[in-house]
Formats: C-alpha cells, structure tokens, sequence
C-alpha cells in the first residue's frame, strides 16, 4: 500500500503529457487508414484533393471505443463472480 501512496504522489508532482502520435495502437491505425494532419472541424473524414482522409478525431474515437471493450471484457469476471 505504501508503494501505491509513493507512485500517486510521484505523478501528481509530474506534469501530464500524453502523445498520442507515440502511441502504438495510434501508429498502427495511421498506417492502415489515410490520416488527416488536422481534426477537420468535429468529422471523422474529410475530403483533400479528391481523397477521403480518416481525421485524428475517428482515430481518437476508435482508441476510445477499444479502451471502453477492453473495460467491459475485463468486468465480466467480476460480474460472474457476484452472481
């Protein structure tokens, strides 16, 4: 318990940067999908130069989305084991 009080305090002190452009589930979205550079405005793709482009906005969605199903995989012990 002591170890877990440590590390919260260590990262409470730290300020909070996440880049999602280093994130490996955001790297292999980007090679398999046209990325557009910009968020276009709330859409998930844009048209540029007669191409539709996926915007980081549905790359942000889908890495949500994954992260939501694997909460609801993992509770499902959790569940079964309650009832």
């Amino acid at each position: 318990m002591d170890q877990l009080c440590v590390r919260c305090w260590k990262l409470i002190g730290q300020e909070a940067i996440f880049e999602p452009e280093k994130s490996a589930a955001f790297q292999w979205l980007s090679r398999h999908l046209r990325v557009s550079a910009s968020f276009g405005e709330g859409k998930f793709f844009v048209r540029q130069q007669g191409r539709w482009l996926a915007t980081q906005m549905l790359l942000v969605l889908v890495l949500v989305e994954f992260t939501d199903l694997v909460f609801a995989v993992d509770s499902i012990p959790a569940v079964l084991g309650i009832t």
